[in-house]
């Protein structure tokens, strides 16, 4: 009778024990194909995602680039918040990750899409902002040159696009009248150059002051070229002088000598 009960327990533990394996069994193998299916699905995606940077502009003062970009694929891309932004100087002298959102260095989609979605075949503004004193390291003064700019979207899609910012201020210089005098410094300079700017006045005329981007009454004047400005340099008439003489000096007595405005009508 023993002998029976052992063997039953034994008959019964090993069933028991054989269908822990087998549940163990057909529960890893669940999620490994939950996991494969995860796999494939995220790299269907990636596969259907194409991303296309049309082009990027910049402000003069490199403080706002604007970057087009099209969802060229054929799945839309969502939540457009979890893109990656990169923006660095391809002579490796500068570069950052450029966070989504309100922070100083930042970047956003203009107009923003209601339902975060990046439709298929829709182009969109990317809007990087990097205020003059955002990054103490990267002055404005610092900003020309070349740029690449990378979007990877949430699923791993990439793009990039290389670019220059260039800028060049022109400063036109006139003289008012123009026959008042002659007035440098006309020209076309990169930002930051400070242009000094000179005039001098023409027989018969009188500096009287600077208009336009310079003041003053100095006979010099600079101009710092963050954009292109106008310098006018203006002049009047000067005073002029009549001399009365009797030729000889015995032969008469001559009235009328003196200083007078221009335009004085002497007898």
């Amino acid at each position: 009778m023993d002998r029976i009960i052992v063997t039953s327990i034994l008959i019964i533990g090993a069933i028991t024990g054989a269908g822990l394996v087998v549940f163990s069994v057909t529960s890893n193998t669940r999620t490994d194909s939950q996991v494969t299916a995860n796999l494939q699905r995220a790299l269907g995606d990636q596969v259907q995602t194409r991303v296309q940077i049309a082009s990027a502009t910049v402000n003069t003062q490199g403080t706002n680039f604007v970057i087009w970009a099209t969802n060229t694929g054929s799945i839309d891309i969502t939540p457009i918040a979890n893109t990656d932004v990169f923006l660095e100087r391809t002579d490796n002298s500068w570069g950052t990750r450029i966070p989504n959102g309100t922070a100083a260095i930042s970047w956003s989609v203009e107009p923003p899409p209601l339902d975060n979605s990046w439709e298929v075949g829709e182009t969109l503004q990317f809007r990087i902002s990097l205020p003059a004193n955002a990054d103490p390291g990267f002055p404005t003064s610092d900003r020309v040159g070349t740029y690449r700019v990378t979007l990877i979207a949430p699923n791993g899609a990439r793009t990039e696009y290389v670019f220059d910012h260039n800028p060049m201020f022109r400063l036109f210089t006139f003289g008012d009248p123009t026959a008042g005098g002659n007035v440098t410094g006309s020209g076309v300079y990169p930002p930051g150059t400070v242009v000094n700017v000179t005039q001098s006045a023409s027989p018969g005329f009188t500096f009287d002051n600077w208009s336009g981007d310079c003041s003053g009454t100095a006979p010099t004047c600079t101009v710092t070229m963050d954009a292109s400005k106008t310098v006018t340099a203006n002049y009047s008439l000067s005073d002029f002088t009549l001399a009365g003489v009797a030729v000889p000096l015995a032969g008469g007595n001559v009235t009328g000598s003196g200083v007078y405005p221009p335009g004085t009508v002497v007898n």
